[in-house]
């Protein structure tokens, strides 16, 4: 899968007792490095979203999780520009 996000545009964003899951090879390539590639947002009255990846991943973005689970299984070759931990 291959993502490219524009100013102001988010990556994967899961909210609401949502999940994401995505396996094989990822590229998200946001138009800087402080965009959000990949996060998570806290919603009163729901259980958190989860986003769960496992492959080769390419990712240009920040990865932010305000009250959400996300679990990153980057394999050999991966590349994370930039990430942001949990807040």
């Amino acid at each position: 899968m291959a993502i490219t996000g524009a100013a102001g545009a988010r990556g994967i964003y899961a909210m609401t007792n949502s999940q994401i899951d995505l396996t094989s090879d990822l590229v998200i390539d946001m138009s800087t490095p402080d965009q959000m590639a990949i996060a998570t947002q806290h919603d009163d009255g729901y259980a958190a979203s989860r986003i769960n990846a496992s492959g080769r991943m390419l990712i240009n973005g920040s990865v932010l999780s305000k009250g959400g689970l996300i679990n990153l299984d980057m394999h050999p070759g991966s590349v994370l520009d930039r990430f942001l931990p949990q807040r």
